[in-house]
């Protein structure tokens, strides 16, 4: 009894799963056409470039789109056991709550997968694509020409511009420079000029005044003095720098490792990886969560299950932002504490929900 059980509650799941994944996609999509339009003079690109922008991030908002897709699966399907007396009559024969909640719990976990499948091999793959053709794109149409307040690394030193300008793919007019190198401790190597220059792989600045500081005191001071740098870069990505979405969880952690030797701040990475793990687990937590509040709520009425599925959607979303961008990004919890808010949000809720129905 309990396989047929379950084959019939996943015939229950399957379409409102399908259905959830593709229309919050789209609902994506639509968002991300409308910012191509915002950023893009679109009569100088090629409709076809437009569309392959999108497409190539479809998988990436999948992967987001999957778990609000089970929430509204399970919220759907268990609801409508519980409205036809269903559930009733399976408690009646013998079958526990617990066993009930099996095939919707088998569903999050075919969900993690294919997310996290996504995360690790699909996704890392299209957003190269789709940053290599937003770079010819906007390098066509719209691509950012002025940055200003930008750091960056041009080995041995920091570098920080206060604006920089592109003249074209290969050339860059650099003002008010500060690079700055520690070749040991307690010694520090100060560059400052008022301009500069970077010519396919040079950077040049004129003019320059060099200090050296030993500890709070300048021991060395020198005006007029010229510096270059071989070091090449890809400008493109300077104005539009690559996401940790283009790598897998093992090159992020390398990269967390290589930072953190380096002395160089890890946080923003740490949230990324973390994120890597979070979002599928989400989908176990929401079959959990939307399968006990169906039981508990679906005699209200016969939408409860459409609302519950969109409702805890929408929060989880929302919760996300407040995990990852507000609480994670501002210092105010660690990385592993901040990307683990929504779904400790919702795995709470499950246990509260659910600590009376058996």
């Amino acid at each position: 009894m309990t396989k047929r059980m379950d084959r019939y509650m996943l015939r229950e799941m399957i379409v409102p799963l399908l259905i959830g994944v593709v229309v919050i996609g789209l609902l994506f999509l639509g968002n991300e056409f409308m910012a191509l339009f915002k950023q893009l003079e679109v009569t100088r690109v090629p409709t076809l470039s437009i569309l392959q922008l999108a497409l190539y991030r479809m998988p990436y908002w999948f992967t987001y789109t999957l778990p609000a897709g089970v929430s509204l699966a399970v919220a759907l399907g268990v609801s409508r056991l519980v409205r036809e007396s269903e559930v009733t009559a399976l408690r009646s024969a013998g079958v526990s709550i617990k066993r009930i909640l099996f095939m919707p719990v088998v569903v999050g976990l075919v969900g993690a997968g294919i997310t996290w499948w996504l995360t690790e091999w699909v996704v890392p793959n299209t957003e190269r694509g789709h940053q290599k053709l937003s770079a010819e794109v906007l390098a066509i149409a719209a691509n950012p020409r002025f940055e200003s307040n930008l750091m960056i690394r041009i080995p041995p030193y920091v570098a920080r511009f206060g604006s920089v300008s592109r003249d074209d793919d290969s050339r860059l007019t650099l003002n008010d420079i500060f690079l700055a190198e520690q070749p040991k401790p307690g010694e520090l190597w100060v560059y400052t000029a008022e301009t500069g220059s970077y010519r396919d792989g040079i950077w040049r600045f004129d003019n320059a005044i060099f200090r050296i500081f030993q500890g709070p005191n300048v021991v060395s001071f020198e005006a007029g003095r010229s510096l270059e740098i071989n070091q090449k870069i890809d400008i493109p990505s300077l104005f539009m720098p690559a996401s940790a979405s283009t790598e897998t969880a093992r090159e992020v952690w390398e990269k967390i490792e290589r930072n953190q030797s380096a002395g160089i701040a890890t946080r923003e990475l740490e949230l990324l990886f973390y994120e890597k793990f979070a979002i599928p687990a989400t989908c176990v937590i929401f079959a959990l969560t939307s399968a006990l509040m169906a039981v508990r709520f679906a005699r209200l009425g016969p939408f409860v299950g459409v609302l519950l599925g969109f409702g805890l959607a929408a929060l989880y979303f929302n919760v996300h932002v407040l995990g990852f961008q507000i609480i994670g990004r501002n210092a105010w919890a660690p990385p592993l504490v901040a990307a683990s808010i929504p779904g400790g949000l919702y795995f709470l809720m499950a246990l509260f929900v659910g600590r009376k129905i058996e």
